[in-house]
Formats: structure tokens, sequence, C-alpha cells
């Protein structure tokens, strides 16, 4: 009986984890990004909620602007082919309110 219960919270955990892994590739399926290459080493990213500045180097990449949450992993996927280095310095730059 101890071993059946152990497999029903296996299978409980697993449920959660792929519906969690769903629930994010859905979302990430629906943001719809744009990149311009400005020169190899600066990328503009096309965000929903606004534009996206890297600056690619070998000691890691420098982000200014708001990205949406769900365009940061194919962000992330495309800085990751761009910088062996994890290192990312985000810098969140709302727009402006005078214009």
């Amino acid at each position: 009986m101890h071993t059946f219960r152990l497999y029903l919270q296996r299978v409980r955990i697993l449920t959660y984890i792929w519906i969690a892994f769903a629930g994010s590739s859905a979302s990430m399926a629906q943001e719809r990004i744009d990149v311009t290459e400005i020169a190899p080493t600066l990328l503009v990213f096309a965000t929903s909620t606004g534009n996206v500045v890297a600056s690619v180097g070998p000691d890691g990449v420098l982000l200014i602007g708001k990205p949406s949450a769900a365009s940061t992993p194919l962000i992330n996927i495309i800085l990751k082919q761009r910088t062996k280095s994890s290192v990312r310095y985000v810098v969140i730059y709302p727009e402006s309110s005078l214009a």
C-alpha cells in the first residue's frame, strides 16, 4: 500500500510539472519578438511591452529596456547563441511619459 501512495504522489508531482511547462510553452508561443542586429555585439529586441537593447560580450550581457515576461525565455535563447557567459545585467528602463 505504501508503494502505491508513493506512486500516486510522483504522478501528481509530474502532472503539476507538466501543466506548468505546458502553460509556459503556450505563453512563449504567443509572444513574438523581432530582433535587429545593429552590430554583432549590439542587438535590439522589439517585444510587446517595448524595446530592449542588448550589448553582448564575452563577459556577459547588458540589457536595457522593458522586456515582457513572456519574451524573456526567447531573448535568453538568442543571447545564449551569442555568448558563453551566463552573466546578465538588466536595467529596466520605462518609456518616458514626457512625450
